[in-house]
């Protein structure tokens, strides 16, 4: 298998529509003085709402009390799983 062939072979197709709830990931460092682990903290957090979708692969998220929380690459966002009720 060549290497152009077997670079994308897990990576999935995802788009987002405006108001879906996603989980974004979690990017954090270690504090040795706040005796924080990152190796221990939540991989994603959320759920954020879709704001706005400014290209294929970024989007502008918001957070419940609708506050902007920044734009996000697509590779960092997972979709939020539907209610069963």
């Amino acid at each position: 298998m060549s290497i152009v062939k077997s670079y994308d072979l897990r990576r999935r197709e995802t788009q987002f529509l405006k108001n879906e709830l996603v989980w974004r990931r979690n990017y954090v460092l270690s504090d040795k003085a706040q005796f924080y682990t990152a190796k221990l903290a939540p991989k994603f957090v959320g759920p954020f709402t879709i704001a706005k979708r400014l290209s294929p692969w970024t989007y502008e998220l918001k957070d419940s009390k609708d506050k902007s929380c920044g734009v996000w690459h697509a590779k960092d966002l997972k979709a939020h799983p539907p209610d069963d009720e």
